[in-house]
């Protein structure tokens, strides 16, 4: 078969004579455990959500090959369930003894323990091929169904395995289907990024623009419906009047050149237009995703700089630093990563002098390039072009102009959509009442605007239009098709790229605006419209627009983003309700100079969530005779102070043994705002009798004082203590609470009761009321939700010793393992960059080497699964900060979100 003779190819001795098969759980072979060096002490067992990257691996020192077949449940670490439901399939030569290495998750979940096996050739040659490829199909279909590297290899080896086992590839189906349940691990998401994208507002924009639901589509499927026939978005518009009676902002030149169902981004000079592209290739993207761990690199600045024939870093002293006034990069659609029409816009003083440069620079590096670029000059729509291209859009740039204003771009289809505008048969953006309105919020005369993007209401109708919908779930189809391609030809051990005429390469995919896109299949039409019913359910009445401004600087990184409106099912529902009709004041929360973190939220106790959460615990404590929230008032703060006993855990030999016996000393406080002080006496006084009724003689309640002021501790009675100080960490814990001026605080913490009372005191002292925040802190971002984050906190080692770094780090390993099989002389990192045009890298900046001992690719920073390496105490990008502060403002039904980055 076939198939057989390809998978031979890939095997150390391609001349077997004779094959032989064996398959058996693990617990039916003899292990003989390796003595090796344990992990490094400080590095912390593996959460159990990231259990997938601890799976068993097995090698043979034999010839042959052998996959081990994991069970779907999360018990890697059970090591009897582990022998018991983990198959080891073995295809070798007849005759021969098989030996092999195993490495098995260890029971503390620090990495792997090492087993030597080995089977008798006398055991061999009973077992058909199909347990050996069922087995094979199991394990490379796990790889594939968990979003790593080179998923398209896996699923290709899946596939052949299931055929070889005479099983439908269905199987396959099923195993992504399991697999795919884990979502954390697949984002490679951690608590932290997941904070930071909704703060940030990031969680809005995906909502909004859901660009992530691709639609399911097949590629054999009839196509006999006009494209024209398919209702788009349809969801009314705002009115835009009464917002924007009596304004009269400053206009951006270039607004009027750009189409207003294309999204604009706008520079203030050259100088800028580097410092956000560097920020975008130093964080991932624009402070948005800052913090992202990144495992692949596609190098987009970088291949649009090659297509168009420039860099970026040299325009300024190429163009000279006075000539361009400002500029615009504009583009049908958001997919830079996989290929887009894109144009950049300069306005000049002299235009003619900069078009003359930018051809000569084009000239330079394009002719006699290598690159198979031709010569192209024409006419579109009245505007004069020329440039160059390449058959595979290597090279692809072409440059004209218009009065004081240079065109650049990589598209025919872009040059002829902004030829249009210029003849005024399109509207153009800055026509556009949400330009005007975003305008207005944020003032071009802004002098430290780094950046300013809108994503207009027609820009997102039109991503939402059938066109854009079925063209990339095609353009979808045809990437993962010409990835299935490249496996194949990876298998027959091909050199050539993979190339389609419609759809382009894995390099650069035809933009969408380029596809013909005239008639579609029923399966797409039917595709489209539920997706557009899910879509159009997801709006209260009207479908707005998306702005954002982008400050940089040495000393700070800043974004505003206003998301109107949000989508009905936001994951900020509750927010919006519990924050309603409220808003945060200067001295919301207790705002000091001394705290890592500090989070606060303004709180309408009237709300829906709030009288439920009333009725809940009133149920619970039936004893309790009072409304257990009625004292609330309209702000809740959280925050953790800095205090020695941070270092402490981080440096603990053990920290999760550390904080096990010593989170009664966590510096913790709880700040409620109070809106009725005899409601909270009568709850308190309520919920002591309350307390001494259900648990008689195991609490002491003792009053206090510190400066004149009471508080109260509870710890557990003398009697309980003394008898579980031992066997329970409990018996050490005491809670201490202040009912102060305005405000209750509870901390485990006497310190911090003392300290907020210090704070009162000093308070009282002032001038009331103070409009501003107080000395040594930085006002609250947001009128909802804000929070505060001090290098102290963003730098805890104990944050990020083991997170989505390593995680990201650790998942490019299967595919470097594989590529180091297969082309053992060859670097497997060049030979995935060259043959998938992505790069893998580690994001805590380290190389990825071979480590002989362990049979695996390592990264130099984060080691391996099998023995994990701390690595650096934070992500590279942030070193230097100093801090972050993050505001949500819910306005209407929107949201405005807004960061600020400080930096040495």
């Amino acid at each position: 078969m076939l198939g057989a003779l390809l998978l031979t190819a890939l095997l150390p001795d391609p001349a077997w004579c004779q094959e032989v098969y064996y398959s058996a759980p693990l617990e039916h072979y003899r292990l003989e455990q390796v003595e090796t060096p344990a992990s490094e002490p400080a590095v912390a067992p593996v959460p159990f959500d990231g259990f997938e990257l601890m799976a068993p691996r097995v090698v043979l020192e034999s010839a042959g090959e052998a996959y081990l077949a994991p069970p779907d449940g999360g018990y890697f670490f059970n090591r009897d369930r582990l022998l018991s439901d983990t198959d080891l399939a073995i295809r070798a030569p007849e005759g021969e003894e098989i030996r092999g290495r195993l490495f098995l998750p260890r029971e503390d979940r620090r990495g792997h323990e090492i087993f030597r096996f080995s089977v008798p050739a006398a055991l061999l040659g009973d077992d058909s091929p199909r347990g050996f490829y069922e087995g094979k199909a199991a394990h490379y279909s796990r790889l594939a169904a968990a979003d790593l590297p080179g998923a398209a290899w896996f699923r290709h080896q899946a596939d052949a395995a299931w055929k070889e086992a005479d099983r439908h590839p269905a199987g396959l189906s099923r195993a992504v289907d399991r697999w795919r349940q884990r979502s954390r691990f697949q984002s490679g998401m951690s608590e932290a990024e997941d904070a930071y994208e909704l703060f940030s507002g990031g969680r809005a924009v995906a909502e909004n623009l859901r660009l992530d639901r691709v639609l399911e589509i097949s590629e054999k499927a009839d196509r006999t419906i006009p494209i024209g026939t398919l209702p788009g978005i349809d969801i009314e518009e705002l009115d835009w009047t009464e917002r924007l009676e009596g304004t009269d902002p400053e206009l951006d030149p270039l607004a009027a050149w750009i189409p207003a169902d294309q999204h604009g981004l706008f520079f203030p000079s050259l100088e800028s237009l580097e410092a956000v592209l560097d920020e975008a290739a130093r964080s991932g993207t624009p402070v948005l995703r800052m913090v992202e761990p990144r495992s692949e690199d596609a190098r987009t600045r970088s291949f649009y700089e090659r297509q168009l024939g420039i860099e970026v870093a040299g325009l300024g002293e190429l163009l000279g630093p006075q000539e361009v006034t400002s500029l615009a990069l504009t583009g049908s659609d958001p997919f830079l990563r996989t290929g887009t029409d894109l144009a950049l816009l300069f306005q000049c003083r002299d235009a003619g002098q900069v078009l003359q440069r930018l051809r000569k620079n084009q000239a330079e590096a394009f002719e006699d390039s290598g690159t198979g670029a031709w010569p192209e000059h024409g006419e579109l729509g009245g505007l004069t072009f020329q440039g160059y291209r390449s058959p595979d859009r290597l090279a692809s740039g072409f440059t004209a102009r218009h009065q004081d204003v240079v065109i650049l771009t990589n598209s025919a289809a872009q040059l002829r959509r902004l030829a249009a505008v210029i003849g005024e048969p399109e509207t153009a953006l800055a026509t556009t009442p949400e330009y005007r309105f975003f305008r207005t919020r944020y003032p071009r005369a802004n002098r430290a605007e780094s950046a300013f993007l809108l994503l207009s209401d027609a820009t997102i109708r039109r991503w939402g239009s059938p066109k854009w919908r079925i063209g990339a779930a095609r353009r979808t189809l045809a990437a993962s098709l010409l990835a299935d391609r490249q496996a194949r030809r990876i298998q027959d051990q091909t050199s050539e790229l993979v190339s389609s005429e419609e759809y382009g390469t894995l390099a650069f995919l035809t933009p969408i605006a380029e596809l013909q896109i005239d008639l579609v299949s029923q399966q797409e039409a039917n595709a489209y419209d539920q997706f557009r019913n899910r879509y159009q359910h997801a709006w209260r009445a009207f479908f707005d627009p998306i702005a954002a401004v982008l400050e940089l600087s040495p000393e700070r990184t800043a974004l505003d983003l206003s998301v109107l409106p949000l989508t009905e099912s936001t994951d900020y529902g509750e927010m919006i309700e519990l924050t309603r009709g409220v808003s945060l004041k200067p001295a919301s929360g207790d705002p000091h100079a001394d705290t890592l973190l500090h989070w606060v939220m303004a709180l309408n106790p009237r709300s829906d969530p709030i009288l439920g959460l009333e009725s809940e615990l009133s149920t619970m404590t039936p004893g309790l005779s009072v409304n257990p929230l009625a004292w609330v008032g309209e702000a809740v703060a959280v925050y953790a102070d800095q205090d020695p006993f941070w270092q402490e855990w981080a440096t603990a030999e053990d920290p999760d043994e550390y904080i096990g016996k010593n989170f009664h000393r966590l510096p913790l406080a709880l700040h409620v705002q109070v809106g009725d002080s005899l409601g909270l006496a009568a709850f308190l006084t309520a919920l002591r009798s309350f307390s001494d009724q259900a648990a008689p003689g195991m609490t002491r309640w003792e009053n206090r004082s510190h400066l004149g002021r009471d508080y109260v501790r509870i710890g557990a009675s003398p009697e309980f203590a003394a008898a579980e100080e031992d066997s329970d960490p409990l018996a050490r814990l005491a809670i201490h609470y202040a009912a102060l001026p305005g405000s209750f605080v509870l901390s485990l913490r006497e310190e911090v009761i003392h300290r907020a009372i210090e704070r009162q005191a000093a308070r009282s002292k002032a001038e009331p009321a103070s409009a501003t925040a107080p000395e040594g802190t930085t006002p609250w971002l947001g009128e909802s939700l804000a929070l505060h984050a001090d290098r102290g906190i963003l730098g805890h080692p104990l944050l990020w010793q083991f997170g989505a770094q390593n995680y990201a780090s650790w998942k490019n390993l299967a595919i470097l393992n594989e590529w180091r099989r297969l082309r053992p002389a060859t670097d497997p990192v060049l030979y995935h960059e060259v043959r998938w045009q992505l790069r893998l890298v580690c994001p805590g900046g380290g190389d990825y080497t071979w480590n002989e001992e362990w049979q695996t690719m390592e990264s130099t920073v984060y080691g391996h699964p099998g023995q994990p390496r701390r690595g650096p105490r934070a992500p590279a990008d942030l070193e230097g900060i100093v801090s972050g502060d993050f505001g949500l403002s819910f306005e209407g039904d929107g949201l405005r979100a807004r960061v600020v980055i400080r930096r040495e």
